[in-house]
């Protein structure tokens, strides 16, 4: 499969799990008001389905651009580590403060795992933007995003029944 391709399927993927975030959202609020989990765990989802989205219509934009290769990667890298850092900054605080309150359905476990996982792949894709220039990393990360989505669709799913 050409990176092209699987640039056009992380994006569908994405595409596909912001659509599928909306209609939960629309259907699990009917007559109730979303709780403070609730709607850091939509933000997170939108942030964490938006990040591959966005480094792929990227690194396909600097393709068509005709970029040379590893430097579409290394773009695309820190594209993906600046919008990580964006998300992390507006999740991050409300996470912490929900975690404070002992009544609320955000873990510490589940708010350190997202944390380091998140830090580990932002340096993966600093050091592929600095030595590498490969595709693999930007894939990789891409793919991660796209399972923190999954998971956290799949919470809202099972909170909301």
């Amino acid at each position: 499969m050409a990176e092209t391709d699987i640039l056009v399927l992380i994006a569908e993927l994405a595409i596909a799990l912001i659509a599928a975030s909306g209609i939960v959202t629309a259907i699990g609020g009917r007559g109730r008001e979303y709780t403070p989990a609730d709607r850091l765990r939509i933000t997170a989802l939108f942030a964490s389905a938006a990040n591959p989205l966005a480094t792929s219509l990227f690194a396909m934009v600097l393709i068509s651009a005709a970029v040379h290769p590893p430097t579409v990667w290394s773009l695309a890298g820190l594209a993906s580590v600046l919008i990580n850092i964006a998300g992390t900054l507006k999740i991050l605080p409300k996470a912490r403060a929900l975690q404070r309150n002992p009544a609320s359905a955000v873990s510490l476990l589940q708010i350190v795992l997202t944390s380091t996982l998140s830090v580990a792949s932002s340096c993966l894709l600093l050091y592929n933007a600095v030595s590498l220039g490969a595709f693999w990393p930007v894939a990789g990360v891409c793919a991660y995003y796209i399972l923190v989505s999954v998971w956290l669709v799949r919470n809202l799913v099972l909170v909301n029944e």
